[in-house]
């Protein structure tokens, strides 16, 4: 059984026989691993707004049974028809009941172009568009080690991507970079991660939130946003926050994110033994980011490995000081102009650069200027859609 949802308010097209309109306009097909709150899947939502407004056609299949979560309502909002194929078997990659449901949900979508993201999807999708002929686009949204490289399902991913994608796509220079090695039959190009402008809030909604997070409107409030995971380095935030509170008792710690995996409780438990319950709060995320960022007074990235995150170019747009680690394609967009780059994995750093910012609100205010500006003049939403559909038209002609 195929799990379907697709309803007939959005812009997906319908299942059944096609129509002179389907037939010319360009229709997109996505595939990812879940929908669940994400950089890749805030960049779903960032690529159907655009397809909206370009004429474009967009499917979005998951390979989860989520189709009630926030982002896959936003994304139908925006005008994408949602799917999801689910594994049915207890083995999310070696199902064959699932892999054929697959195949025919291609089929019926009557697709151009299909799109994978993330390591599942990239596997799955891809074997099932080459099965039935469609052109396939493999987007790469985080770094490889050799280590990682050698996992089975890691290098069948790679093994997959090398031989049967149309074209390779990575999120930033540094990712492309780190995989080329591991696909020598592919020229992987390199398609930054973009954003829409993030919208200013009222003095009345960001105090409102502020009140809502911290208690207290008045408060400093420190903000990250990410899956509670163990590349997004919490635990050294949540020390270095530690340090701080001695010099700034009035900060407080935001941790925004999905905390169902399973590094969550290591989370927890760093915030409990650091005695930071009334003081670090780790909030669900929420469908208004550019609330939460606009109420923040400082945004902190401190994962130990990265492509480029939207959340840190939402927070930059935003008018938002950073702190970043200098992993992945970060220092592709934070500079020391626009924010501040520190090692990953050393509390110290991060402390200190904390409360540099904190203690120098006319440097603050400088590096979130020039950050905002970077953002609008770089990382613009409708230049990278319109490189995307380069990169297709490209790939359905070859």
């Amino acid at each position: 059984m195929i799990f379907l949802y697709c309803d007939k308010r959005t812009a997906g097209p319908p299942l059944g026989p096609s129509t002179d309109r389907d037939q010319k306009m360009l229709h997109v097909i996505h595939i990812i691993d879940d929908l669940r709150v994400g950089g890749a899947q805030r960049l779903l939502l960032t690529f159907t707004e655009e397809a909206s407004s370009h004429g474009v056609c967009t499917t979005i299949i998951t390979l989860q049974n989520d189709l009630n979560s926030p982002i896959a309502r936003q994304v139908e909002v925006a005008g994408a028809c949602v799917l999801a194929c689910p594994t049915i078997g207890k083995h999310r990659l070696v199902d064959s009941r699932r892999f054929l449901n697959l195949i025919q949900l291609l089929k019926t979508s009557r697709g151009h172009i299909v799109h994978t993201h993330l390591t599942y999807s990239n596997i799955l999708g891809t074997l099932a568009a080459r099965i039935i002929g469609m052109p396939v686009i493999n987007s790469l949204h985080g770094l490889i080690t050799e280590q990682a490289a050698r996992d089975l399902k890691i290098s069948l991913e790679l093994k997959v991507l090398d031989h049967f994608s149309s074209r390779v796509v990575a999120v930033g220079g540094k990712v492309a970079e780190c995989h080329q090695r591991y696909l020598p039959h592919q020229a992987i190009s390199n398609v930054p991660n973009a954003i829409h402008a993030i919208p200013p809030i009222t003095r009345e909604e960001r105090e409102w939130v502020r009140k809502d997070i911290m208690g207290d409107a008045h408060a400093t409030l420190i903000m990250s946003l990410g899956r509670l995971t163990e590349e997004k380095g919490y635990p050294d935030l949540l020390r270095a926050f530690k340090k701080i509170r001695s010099e700034r008792p009035e900060c407080a710690l935001a941790i925004v994110g999905d905390g169902s995996g399973p590094f969550a409780a290591v989370v927890r438990a760093e915030l409990k033994r650091l005695e930071l319950e009334d003081h670090a709060f780790l909030i669900p995320s929420r469908d208004a980011v550019h609330a939460l960022l606009g109420a923040a007074d400082l945004y902190v990235c401190s994962s130990h490995s990265e492509g480029l995150p939207i959340a840190l170019l939402e927070a930059m747009s935003a008018g938002v000081p950073v702190i970043a680690t200098a992993v992945g394609s970060i220092p592709e967009v934070v500079n020391q102009n626009n924010g501040i780059l520190i090692p990953s994995e050393n509390v110290d750093a991060l402390a200190d650069a904390m409360l540099e910012i904190l203690s120098k609100p006319k440097i603050a205010a400088f590096k979130a200027l020039e950050a905002k500006r970077t953002i609008a003049e770089t990382f613009d939403a409708d230049v990278w859609f319109k490189k995307l559909l380069a990169i297709y038209g490209e790939a359905h002609l070859a």
